[in-house]
């Protein structure tokens, strides 16, 4: 859940014992004052939290931990933006949606896989996120990455995932999916995936 909504139920429980009725009225313009204090040191929290995972995905994944780190950060921001209006601060704000596509081109599976999950859920009944990602090329990047036959099978199905909420309620991502081929491609794909299972088995 959101952090934010956790410090603000904190501190609600913090001012009853729960054995009283709540207060009927104006609030005290003391425990106003205060809340709006509360708030607006919340509101500077989240906003610096962002801007640190939004560094955080455009960060170098050159060494291992810097890998992990990238992960953790896709991870944190994958339990942010389950919220709409997250989700478009991500981009207008945050400035890290479009970086986040860009992921989708890693040699690393772990951190494809957390960005098609990330896109996945910023474009979910979306449309201002459906329409910057299919501008981005994400379409393009998924495609190749659900096509990449090296890929680990859970990383080309939250691909998958990430193009079917790129398309789903949406005419132009449905239109630029077909103008690249996409179902003939998914098609190819998931009969290689098919093939490379039953190797395995």
């Amino acid at each position: 859940s959101n952090p934010m909504y956790n410090a603000i139920l904190k501190w609600s429980l913090t001012q009853s014992d729960g054995t009283s009725a709540p207060q009927t009225g104006p609030m005290d313009p003391e425990k106003r004052a205060f809340l709006e204090k509360a708030m607006e040191g919340l509101l500077e929290d989240e906003t610096k939290k962002m801007k640190e995972l939004c560094a955080a995905v455009q960060a170098p994944e050159d060494t291992d931990e810097q890998v992990a780190a990238k992960e953790t950060a896709l991870e944190e921001l994958f339990d942010r933006c389950d919220r709409i209006d997250y989700a478009v601060t991500f981009h207008t704000f945050g400035n890290g949606f479009i970086p986040t596509i860009q992921l989708l081109k890693s040699k690393h599976d772990g951190i494809r896989e957390k960005a098609a999950s990330l896109i996945a859920l910023c474009a979910q009944n979306n449309p201002p996120c459906q329409e910057w990602a299919v501008q981005a090329g994400a379409l393009e990047l998924l495609q190749a990455v659900h096509a990449d036959v090296e890929a680990d099978v859970d990383v080309r199905t939250k691909a998958l995932s990430a193009i079917s909420a790129l398309v789903q309620h949406n005419p132009y991502g449905e239109e630029r999916f077909l103008s690249l081929g996409g179902v003939s491609a998914l098609r190819c794909s998931a009969e290689g995936i098919a093939r490379r299972l039953k190797v395995k088995s």
